[in-house]
This record gives structure tokens, sequence and C-alpha cells, in this order.
């Protein structure tokens, strides 16, 4: 007897690729290289990609971020 699957119901995937997107953002703030973080969260860079350029604010979230990281770490200038 082989198992059922349960299928998602459109909300349920919604909900589960926030989550991915959040946690996404949490490694993205550490460290932003989206092939890394996207291996951290078990997702393709691909997928990454395609969440960039269907929602603008995703995308401008990782950009804020890249650009805190980069304040934060760069060191030209510095004595």
């Amino acid at each position: 007897m082989e198992a059922q699957q349960k299928k998602k119901t459109p909300q349920k995937k919604i909900d589960d690729i926030a989550k991915k997107k959040e946690l996404f953002k949490q490694y993205y703030r550490q460290l932003p290289i989206i092939k890394l973080c996207a291996g951290k969260i078990g997702v393709r860079r691909e997928t990454v990609y395609r969440w960039i350029e269907e929602d603008v604010t995703f995308l401008t979230q990782l950009e804020a971020l890249k650009y805190e990281f980069a304040m934060e770490n760069l060191q030209i200038g510095r004595a």
C-alpha cells in the first residue's frame, strides 16, 4: 500500500515560501552570497532568482541587506 502524499493548499505553499524567504534573509544578512544562502535553506539559487524577479519587495530587502553588510564591513579609508 502506497503512502498518500498530502497536497499543499495554495495558502500553505505561500506560507512556506514566505518562511523560506525570511530564513534566506537571515543568512543573507550575515553573508550576502545567494548560492550559499540558498543552499543553507535547501533551495536552488534559481529559486531565489525567481523570487527576486517575482517579488520587488524581496529584491529591495536584499539590496538593503547587501548595502548594510558592505557598510559594516568596508575597510577602505580606515586608518
